[in-house]
């Protein structure tokens, strides 16, 4: 599996919502909304199959916090499966090389690591492929 094309993928997946930054990649400066593809882990053989393997990607969603319930407003949305802006649906839904399944979401709160405040969740993603 190619980690690049899978970020690539993943990328473009999030980037059918309308209004979403996307990054493939840790940005400096996060313009948001937006979400950022960050790979965790890997299983290089999921099956004794040459080529087939599970990658464990974070989907990790900014979005602006000038007060708490407005964010939160925003992560639900972003978060709600069958709507228009999910994010569920458009790495799920969306046709690509592999399958994608979102598998669990954490750290759903505020966070200023990036030097401003932003509201923000981990959207937890597995990508499986066989050759």
């Amino acid at each position: 599996m190619n980690l690049s094309a899978i970020r690539d993928d993943l990328k473009a997946r999030l980037g059918t919502i309308s209004g979403l930054t996307t990054y493939d990649t840790v940005p400096a400066k996060p313009e948001v909304p937006c979400a950022i593809v960050q790979p965790k882990s890997g299983v290089v053989h999921s099956t004794f199959e040459r080529g087939s393997g599970d990658i464990h990607v974070a989907v990790i969603m900014l979005v602006q916090c000038v007060d708490w319930p407005s964010a939160q407003d925003a992560l639900d949305t972003y978060m709600a499966v069958g709507v228009t802006g999910s994010i569920v649906d458009a790495l799920e839904l969306t046709a690509g090389a592999a399958e994608v399944a979102v598998e669990t979401w954490e750290n759903y709160g505020t966070d200023t690591s990036l030097g401003d405040m932003y509201g923000t969740v981990t959207l937890n993603v597995t990508i499986r492929s066989s050759s």
